[in-house]
């Protein structure tokens, strides 16, 4: 992790957050499921949106792995859906237990523009990579 999570956590508690997690070990995916399941909804993640650390597509790729990722895609399986078309390497990312550990959070949509903006202002880096659905469980689409 380059930075610490508190000033971000004080933005998102001041625009209304009603989930919140760090990202660690149990992968974005992992995380994901967690906060999906505990709050009764559907989440659907864009995998083309997900920060991805520097060479870690490229490792993935040429088929350096972790026993991690494994373990939380073989848990993962009955509970997280994968849209077809997501490429191998970023999908090993996504169930990666190696992350930055970064906070995955849900905001009423009508105060999403203030907090981006309140990100801005205090430049950090924020990627919007998914959204609250109907539904339960955790959807990946491309």
């Amino acid at each position: 992790m380059k930075a610490l999570n508190r000033h971000p956590s004080h933005i998102i508690r001041e625009a209304g957050v009603h989930a919140l997690t760090d990202v660690t070990g149990y992968s974005l995916l992992g995380h994901g499921y967690e906060m999906a399941a505990a709050s009764g909804v559907g989440l659907r993640l864009e995998a083309s949106r997900a920060p991805v650390l520097p060479g870690a597509l490229e490792y993935a790729a040429r088929g350096i792995l972790t026993g991690g990722a494994g373990r939380n895609r073989k848990y993962l399986a009955d509970k997280v859906r994968l849209a077809p078309g997501i490429e191998a390497p970023l999908e090993h990312v996504l169930f990666d237990p190696q992350t930055s550990g970064g906070l995955l959070f849900a905001l009423p949509p009508e105060r999403a523009a203030d907090a981006e903006a309140a990100f801005n202002v205090a430049s950090l880096p924020l990627w919007r990579i998914g959204s609250v659905v109907h539904g339960v469980g955790l959807e990946v689409v491309g």
